[in-house]
């Protein structure tokens, strides 16, 4: 997978009928090597007005570690990207930022 700089969302609560839009930066929530990851969001919380994003790995999740994101990929490492997230560290073990 190409890893992109940013991520936009646009979306709709339908009973509401309000929009929700979201651009979230993706380049310090990213490791530099997503090579066979996929990012995957989801739509929730409450009138479905907030936006999670996460990075599933193509490693199988251990049983000692807890499931993360959509059930899907409950056998998989999964991270939360976004919202509160840790900062990624480069190969040189530096923060490269994140929240």
């Amino acid at each position: 997978m190409l890893r992109g700089d940013d991520l936009y969302v646009k979306w709709r609560d339908k009973p509401s009928g309000t929009v929700f839009e979201k651009t979230v930066d993706l380049r310090s929530r990213l490791p530099a090597d997503i090579h066979d990851h996929r990012i995957v969001f989801v739509i929730g919380g409450p009138r479905n007005s907030e936006l999670f994003v996460y990075l599933v790995s193509p490693e199988r999740r251990p049983p000692e570690m807890a499931a993360n994101g959509p059930r899907i990929y409950s056998y998989r490492k999964v991270t939360t990207v976004y919202p509160d997230t840790q900062a990624m560290t480069s190969d040189d073990g530096k923060k490269t930022g994140g929240k």
